[in-house]
């Protein structure tokens, strides 16, 4: 039987298109009580010099301040985070790497002597190919 995890992935792109719709509802949000209800308001009929130049500065620094942040999530969101270039080759020994990196002793044995036992370790001028066996199928 096949078992595709990924097929669940389809959903994923609609949650994303919902998290952009709640990160623009919280601006929004955010927008309403400082810009509309206080300081919108206190810059339009203030009586006072003082008070005007405190709702000026607080609404330009808020604009600023949202502008920056959607123009960064923006740009986050639809930059391209690119690939694995062809040529890639990793360098050093990646299994004695992982192993050290999570306290485990290194496996000095040849790669071939476990082709019967789970994964088949190929090297090859790329670097490694992990060919899985017919067990290792959902």
């Amino acid at each position: 039987m096949d078992c595709n995890v990924f097929q669940f992935c389809k959903c994923l792109k609609l949650l994303g298109n919902v998290m952009i719709l709640i990160v623009l509802g919280l601006v929004g949000l955010s927008y309403y009580p400082v810009i509309i209800s206080v300081y919108g308001p206190e810059l339009i009929s203030a009586s006072s010099s003082a008070t005007k130049a405190v709702a000026f500065i607080v609404v330009l620094l808020f604009h600023v301040v949202a502008f920056l942040m959607l123009w960064s999530y923006f740009a986050c969101i639809l930059t391209d985070p690119g690939r694995v270039p062809e040529d890639f080759q990793p360098s050093g020994d990646l299994d004695g790497e992982l192993q050290s990196a999570n306290g485990m002793p290194e496996d000095k044995s040849d790669p071939e002597d476990h082709a019967s036992a789970g994964n088949v370790r190929n090297g090859n001028r790329k670097g490694l190919t992990i060919v899985p066996s017919a067990g290792d199928a959902c």
